[in-house]
């Protein structure tokens, strides 16, 4: 009997921002966009991530009904669950909210914050997949839009409507 998911997806060990040993099926790092402009409650976003520390604990949160991306993936701290601190990157998001919508768990954390300029932060955020998908497909979002499968292609041997009708001409 075929297992559901390859062996690729087994557990193995990682380690989090402070080198503590942590069981996961994958990881990533990734980084936070969309820090620039205020969040859902009206503040200002670079003032929450100046609290960001090493270590920091965040949730993430897709957002599918996100007007400019379906895949946005908000995110925030673990101890203000109502102030949200950006998104993830588009690129990350694309590939995260997938594993979620397959039934993937995630934990994040701040794996460091760094200022290049003042009031531009570079925040960098280490994903921990703790549990393997549990769907082989993407489920079919309300609303997406259904494709119509191709007609096969004819074979090599059919006769198809571009094709001259008769013999051709020219060849004795």
């Amino acid at each position: 009997m075929m297992s559901a998911m390859p062996d690729k997806q087994a557990l193995r060990e990682s380690n989090d921002v402070f080198g503590k040993p942590i069981q996961c099926v994958s990881w990533f790092d990734r980084h936070l966009a969309g820090f620039s402009h205020d969040n859902k409650k009206g503040l200002d976003r670079l003032q929450l991530i100046k609290k960001l520390e090493k270590g920091s604990k965040l949730v993430l949160v897709p957002e599918p009904d996100n007007p400019f991306d379906r895949n946005a993936i908000l995110l925030y701290t673990a101890d203000d669950l109502e102030n949200d601190i950006g998104y993830l990157d588009a690129t990350g998001a694309k590939q995260i909210c997938g594993l979620i919508e397959r039934g993937a768990t995630f934990s994040a954390q701040v794996f460091y914050v760094w200022y290049e300029r003042p009031n531009v932060p570079f925040v960098r955020i280490l994903i921990h997949q703790l549990t393997p998908a549990l769907q082989n497909h993407r489920p079919v979002r309300k609303g997406a839009p259904v494709y119509k499968q191709a007609p096969p292609f004819p074979l090599q041997n059919e006769r198809t409507e571009m094709q001259p009708k008769g013999e051709p001409v020219g060849v004795e």
